[in-house]
C-alpha cells in the first residue's frame, strides 16, 4: 500500500468512463423493492479494485440488496469503513464472513475492542492515519476530525474527482478542503451523508458558497443530510443535483 507524506500528491493517471457507484444502503429510498434503513453504503465498480465504501448498520438488509441488485459481495476486493459508528459498520461481519479476503480499512483510531474483534477473520486490517492509496485513483484522505475521527474516499476520474463521505462529522466542507489537497482539479460530485440535519440557514448558505468556491459541481446529499437541507442544497445546485437513496448509481456520464 502506498502512503502519501503531507507535502506529496499523487500523480496517478485519470480513470475512463467505466465507473459506477451503487448506494446498497441509505435511508431513503430510489427503487422498489430494495430495503432502505437508517446508514450508509456505497460500491465503487470500474477501478483497478472494486470497493465498498461502509457497509451500512444491519447486515441482512445489506445481504439482501446485494443479491436483488446483482451484485456479487464476493467480488469486492476492499471496503472502506468511514467511522466508527454503527449505522456504518454494522454488516461488516457479513461481508468478513462471506468474502474472507477482503481487505479492509479502517480509521487508525478505531477502538481496540473492536480491532480485537475483526482479527479473529482472515481479512487484512489496514488501520489508516494519513491519506492512503486503496488502488490506482482511489484515496482515503486519511482520519479527519477532533471527536469522531472519519475518513472519506477520493475517486479520480477524466470527468473530476468524486468524494464518497460516510457522515462528513468533520464538516463537508473540511472533506472537501481536504480531497483537494490531495488530487488537483474540481470536484465532479459529493455523495453521501453531510451532516447537515441541525444547520440553520445562515449555515447552509455558508457552505453552500464555500462548496461552490471550493469547485464543486455535483451534489448527491443522503443519509443524515437531512431533508430541509437536501432541499436547499436542491435549489442551490439545480440540475447539478443528484437524487440519491436505495439502488441509485452514478455513472460518470452523468456528471459531464
Amino acid at each position: 500500500m502506498s502512503v502519501m507524506t503531507d507535502n506529496e500528491k499523487p500523480t496517478t493517471d485519470k480513470q475512463g468512463d467505466g465507473i459506477i457507484f451503487t448506494v446498497l444502503y441509505d435511508n431513503n429510498s430510489f427503487i422498489e423493492g430494495l430495503e432502505q434503513a437508517w446508514g450508509f453504503s456505497c460500491l465503487i465498480e470500474g477501478c483497478e479494485k472494486t470497493v465498498l465504501f461502509d457497509v451500512g448498520r444491519d447486515k441482512g438488509i445489506l445481504s439482501r440488496n446485494l443479491q436483488r441488485l446483482g451484485l456479487n459481495p464476493k467480488k469486492i476486493e476492499a471496503v472502506v469503513i468511514s467511522h466508527e459508528h454503527a449505522d456504518h459498520m454494522g454488516g461488516l461481519t457479513y461481508l468478513l464472513e462471506t468474502n474472507p479476503r477482503v481487505e479492509v480499512y479502517l480509521p487508525r483510531s478505531f477502538s481496540a475492542a473492536l480491532k480485537e474483534r475483526l482479527a479473529a477473520y482472515d481479512s487484512p486490517i489496514i488501520e489508516v492515519s494519513g491519506p492512503i492509496m486503496i488502488c490506482h485513483g482511489v484515496w482515503s484522505t486519511g482520519e479527519m476530525g477532533l471527536y469522531i475521527k472519519e475518513q472519506a474516499l477520493v475517486v479520480s476520474s477524466n470527468v473530476g474527482n468524486i468524494i464518497v463521505t460516510g457522515c462528513a462529522h468533520p464538516g463537508i466542507v473540511e472533506v472537501v478542503k481536504a480531497a483537494k489537497s490531495m488530487l488537483e482539479g474540481d470536484i465532479a460530485l459529493v455523495l453521501g451523508g453531510y451532516h447537515l440535519s441541525a444547520a440553520g440557514e445562515a449555515e447552509l448558505d455558508r457552505i453552500i458558497s464555500d462548496l461552490k468556491r471550493l469547485g464543486v459541481r455535483h451534489v448527491a446529499p443522503c443519509h443524515c443530510t437531512g431533508e430541509r437541507a437536501s432541499m436547499v442544497l436542491k435549489r442551490a445546485f439545480g440540475g447539478a443535483f443528484v437524487k440519491v437513496g436505495v439502488g441509485k448509481w452514478v455513472a460518470l456520464e452523468e456528471l459531464k
